[in-house]
């Protein structure tokens, strides 16, 4: 499988298919940097009322928008927290890459302790003990057009094949756009592939208000010319940047 220098890109994941493999650095995230305490949060957790999102979004911390407007999002029978990882859930995100995302154990921890503060931040999607999704943000991207425009890069959004359709995918969205605003980031950034497979994610970003870059279809980091011919792969993407200040 391929292999690219951490953080490029983001994949999104589809149905039956794992990602190819990334060259990955790091050690495990360490619990100080995380002060907020996501148990805690648990026991006191509301759920965004009725016509009131905004002005919950206006006035708590981007921290506390994840563990406690998140924390209590009914999705049928079940209930989905989004969490901020830290040394209390590790293990869950963990489980969780190596079935979605990594080609094994070793590379899920690298993976997610490439993704610890101060270099990015991972979010889970948590189903009672579990993770049934995950998000990433790296908050410098190796994409020279993202990093001289300060630009994060949302380098990771995965559900579980059982949970897709359930607006999981929008509720780590949710909050990586807020803990970006949080940070008094102006513009975030994505990635999409091109085939069939990416129109739910390519529709999703595009009501979220993401627009391509202005450089084209892209093999990773190199835009396509006319007449070049290419393999319809995962490799084949869009940048995306969203404005979160208007």
């Amino acid at each position: 499988m391929d292999q690219f220098p951490q953080p490029g890109y983001p994949k999104t994941v589809v149905p039956g298919k794992k990602l190819p493999s990334r060259r990955l650095i790091g050690s495990l995230p360490r619990t100080d940097l995380h002060p907020i305490n996501v148990a805690a949060w648990s026991k006191t957790a509301i759920g965004p009322p009725s016509g009131n999102l905004q002005y919950i979004r206006q006035t708590l911390s981007a921290a506390e928008y994840v563990v406690r407007v998140c924390q209590c999002c009914p999705m049928g029978r079940d209930e989905i927290a989004v969490q901020l990882v830290d040394e209390g859930n590790s293990e869950s995100a963990v489980r969780f890459l190596f079935e979605w995302v990594s080609d094994g154990e070793d590379e899920a921890r690298r993976y997610l302790a490439a993704h610890a503060e101060p270099d990015g931040t991972s979010l889970i999607a948590a189903s009672g003990s579990g993770a049934v999704g995950y998000a990433a943000i790296v908050w410098e991207s190796n994409y020279a057009g993202f990093r001289s425009r300060g630009i994060p890069l949302v380098h990771q959004i995965a559900v579980g094949e059982p949970w897709r359709r359930r607006g999981i995918a929008t509720l780590l969205m949710d909050a990586a756009e807020h803990l970006a605003r949080g940070r008094g980031i102006a513009t975030l950034g994505i990635t999409v592939g091109l085939f069939d497979e990416y129109g739910p994610a390519q529709r999703m970003y595009g009501q979220r208000g993401y627009i391509p870059d202005g450089r084209g279809a892209c093999r990773g980091q190199c835009p396509l010319r006319k007449g070049m011919q290419v393999s319809m792969d995962h490799d084949l993407i869009i940048w995306l940047t969203k404005d979160l200040v208007s």
